[in-house]
């Protein structure tokens, strides 16, 4: 999975209509409560990465959410 692949899965994950950005603040999507850290989790875990619900509900922007899941998204 690469980024734009994950930025469109974590649109999916929180159930978003309008295209997520990078910049997107994690506190202005609605739907972005503790249903959505364990749904994350779990998006995590497909990956092979071992996320906390600290490190997801510590982050601030889908960047932050980026950052988190590393060098398990390849290049493109």
């Amino acid at each position: 999975m690469n980024r734009t692949e994950f930025i469109a899965e974590v649109q999916n994950t929180l159930d978003v209509v309008e295209p997520l950005t990078g910049e997107q603040l994690l506190a202005d999507i609605p739907d972005y409560d503790s249903l959505a850290v364990l749904n994350l989790l779990s998006l995590y875990d497909g990956l092979g990465v071992a996320a906390t619900p600290e490190q997801i509900t510590e982050a601030l922007t889908v960047n932050d959410l980026i950052a988190i899941a590393g060098n398990s998204l390849s290049d493109g």
